[in-house]
């Protein structure tokens, strides 16, 4: 019997985030054609950001700001995987900025 790598449903989208705050980005939805179990890992592997069910979830301290990451996720079954890549941006958590208030 062959098996087939799980997938995505379609192709991931880079995301570009803020230091300091958290951000989830929902995964497109994973098929395998044989209906196993499926397994998401990132790679690499940084402590601000984790892969649960449907997200990965990121919270990355301020000294990563300004720098953009390759990261490759990883799908696996236990018998074959497949991989994709994307792009993790992120950004100097800036304070917010206020429009003046129009008066009558």
């Amino acid at each position: 019997m062959t098996n087939t790598a799980p997938k995505f449903s379609s192709n991931l989208v880079s995301q570009t985030i803020y230091a300091g705050k958290t951000s989830t980005y929902g995964l497109p939805g994973v098929s395998d054609p044989e209906g196993h179990a499926v397994t998401i890992s990132l790679s690499p592997a940084f402590p601000w950001y984790k892969a649960t069910t449907g997200d990965i979830t990121m919270y990355p301290a301020s000294s990563e700001a300004g720098t953009t990451y390759a990261v490759t996720v990883t799908l696996t079954d236990n018998i074959d995987s497949s991989t994709y890549t994307m792009s993790i941006t992120v950004l100097n958590n800036l304070p917010p900025s206020f429009s003046p208030v129009l008066s009558d």
